[in-house]
């Protein structure tokens, strides 16, 4: 132990002596540059004050031929000023003469133009006159003219406001004959959907009914707890379609269409079974059509491929369950297989 304090010692010492020969080197070091700045100093302070007795020297002579410099200058710019007065009167001169002579020829010109302009005023009042006696015979065939097309259009507008107030008659008669059609189609339609509400919601009481009966049947197991027979079920049948009744014969429209009148079909009473599904023929109808015609709804359907809309409704059902359509926002599309 006190041979490591010893080394240890020794190493402390070895240290504190390698730090003040360090610290004398670098004050050596330090008063060498500043003697060497010392002398440097010196030197530039002595090259400084040369530099200013020589720069006044040159300043000296610049200003000397500056001097010399601006006085030829002014005697070059003298003698060429004294030049420039000597052309400018002689231009001066040449110039009023110039002037007299072109007085004379515009005096001579003017006459001549002033005889030329009366020989042409004689000739455009001749004109004038000759032209005025044209433009009035030609103002009083105008006038023959306008007075025959007055009269004309006279006729014709009161024509064609007989032939005006024909056609709007029958445009009455005619759109009389169609709001009347409207509102039996209306009343038509309203009848039929409530049929048709009345036969859905029918069919939900029973199927309300049955399921109540089986849940009951499952939980209690007693056939005394059961509800009463439900009542035979109707199945949807094909109501009948309204038909826009046509407008009086005696009205002309161009191109007219007849449309029969609808032919009520009577509700069958079937047996108490459950709807059955829409025909495959109906399915394959209406899937062949969305995929000719993609985006369709429910009432774009019934009309193009001529069903009911409750043929439609069951075939879309169907379709939807077997997952060959798909429904966005109440419409109907295909629905893309990887082997399609």
């Amino acid at each position: 132990m006190t041979s490591l304090q010893a080394q240890w010692r020794a190493a402390q010492q070895q240290r504190q002596q390698e730090l003040a020969n360090r610290a004398q080197a670098v004050r050596n070091r330090l008063s060498n540059l500043t003697v060497e700045r010392d002398h440097n100093t010196q030197a530039l302070r002595q090259n400084l004050t040369q530099f200013r007795d020589e720069l006044a020297l040159e300043g000296d002579l610049f200003k000397e031929q500056c001097q010399h410099q601006d006085q030829q200058r002014r005697m070059a710019v003298t003698t060429q000023l004294q030049g420039f007065l000597d052309d400018r009167q002689q231009q001066a001169q040449e110039t009023r003469q110039n002037l007299a002579e072109f007085r004379e020829d515009l005096v001579q010109q003017q006459a001549e133009l002033l005889q030329a302009a009366q020989v042409a005023d004689r000739s455009r009042h001749q004109t004038a006159q000759a032209r005025h006696r044209q433009t009035q015979a030609q103002v009083a065939q105008l006038h023959a003219d306008r007075q025959q097309q007055e009269q004309n259009l006279r006729q014709d507008l009161h024509n064609f406001r007989h032939h005006l107030a024909q056609v709007h008659n029958a445009d009455t008669q005619y759109r009389q004959a169609v709001h009347g059609a409207i509102a039996q189609s209306t009343q038509a339609f309203l009848q039929e959907a409530q049929q048709l509400r009345q036969i859905q919601a029918e069919e939900q009481r029973q199927s309300l009914q049955e399921h109540r009966a089986s849940i009951s049947t499952h939980v209690w197991g007693t056939p005394e707890s059961l509800p009463k027979a439900a009542a035979p079920r109707r199945p949807l049948s094909s109501p009948p379609r309204p038909a826009a009744v046509p407008g009086p014969a005696a009205v002309p429209r161009p191109a007219p269409v007849a449309i029969a009148a609808p032919t009520p079909a009577p509700v069958a009473v079937a047996a108490p079974t459950p709807a059955a599904p829409a025909a495959p023929n109906t399915q394959d109808q209406v899937y062949n059509y969305l995929k000719q015609h993609p985006g369709q709804r429910l009432a774009d359907l019934d009309v193009p491929l001529g069903l009911t809309r409750v043929q439609v409704g069951d075939a879309l059902r169907e379709l939807t369950k077997q997952g060959k359509i798909t429904q966005q926002d109440r419409a109907y599309f295909v629905q893309e297989t990887p082997n399609s």
